[in-house]
C-alpha cells in the first residue's frame, strides 16, 4: 500500500440510515407525488444527478443549483451534530497515518456536509484532500474520482487500496484495477455474499481487520 481512498458514508461514518428513505422524505418535503422507487434510482447518482432526476422526473421546482442546496439543507442536521464514526474506523486511520500512508476521501455527500462531520469526530487531521462525485463529474458507477484522488497522492491503482462498502462502488473499483477492503454496512446486507467474494479484504468492521494484510 502507497496510499488510500475512503467512502464516507457506510464507511467511515455510520450515516446510512441518513440516506436509506433520503429520495422521498425530500419529494414528500417538496410537495410533489412520491415515487417509491426514488430512493433505489438515486442511490448511485452524485448530487447534481439526483437534483436533475428530481426536477425532471419528479415534478420539483426550481434550478439545479436550488435543488441541490435544498438538498443539502436536509442533511445538515445529521452532519453536524449526529453521525458518527463506524467501529475502529478512529484506529484504522491512526494506524495508517503512523505508517505514512497519505489518504484522501472520496464521496457522494457534498464537501462541506463531509467536512464539517469530519471535524466534529476528530477525523479530519488523517486525511490530505477531499473530493467529491459531483466535483468529479460522475457517481461510483464510474471510475474518475477514484482515479482523481489517486492522482493527487501520486499513487497507482495497484498500490492503492480502497475502503467502501456499496456493490456499485466496489465492482467499479475493482475494474479499475485498486484494490479494496470491503465493510458491512446493513444497507448492502443483500450483496453481502457478493462483496465478499469481489473484495480483496472483506470485515464486518474495522476492528476485525488485520492491518497487516494491507501494508
Amino acid at each position: 500500500m502507497k496510499a488510500a481512498i475512503f467512502d464516507v458514508d457506510g464507511t467511515l461514518l455510520d450515516s446510512m440510515p441518513v440516506w436509506t428513505y433520503f429520495a422521498r422524505n425530500f419529494l414528500k418535503r417538496s410537495g410533489v407525488a412520491v415515487r417509491e422507487d426514488a430512493d433505489d434510482v438515486v442511490r448511485y447518482m452524485c448530487l447534481r444527478e439526483t437534483a436533475e432526476f428530481f426536477i425532471s422526473d419528479c415534478g420539483v421546482t426550481g434550478t439545479v443549483e436550488e435543488v441541490m442546496a435544498r438538498c443539502n439543507e436536509m442533511l445538515e442536521e445529521a452532519y453536524f451534530n449526529k453521525v458518527m464514526p463506524g467501529e475502529g474506523v478512529t484506529e484504522l486511520l491512526r494506524y495508517l497515518r503512523e505508517n505514512n500512508i497519505p489518504m484522501y476521501i472520496a464521496t457522494a455527500t457534498d464537501r462541506y456536509l463531509v467536512e464539517a462531520a469530519m471535524k466534529r469526530c476528530g477525523l479530519d487531521k488523517y486525511f490530505d484532500g477531499i473530493i467529491t462525485c459531483t466535483e468529479a463529474g460522475a457517481g461510483k458507477t464510474k471510475p474518475d474520482i477514484f482515479f482523481k484522488a489517486a492522482a493527487y497522492m501520486g499513487s497507482e491503482p495497484e498500490n492503492t487500496w480502497i475502503f467502501e462498502d456499496a456493490l456499485h462502488a466496489v465492482t467499479t473499483a475493482k475494474a479499475a484495477g485498486f484494490k479494496v477492503c470491503t465493510v458491512y454496512d446493513e444497507s448492502e446486507a443483500d450483496h453481502r455474499e457478493e462483496l465478499s467474494a469481489m473484495s480483496d479484504i472483506y470485515v464486518e468492521n474495522f476492528n476485525q481487520l488485520d492491518y497487516s494484510q494491507l501494508i
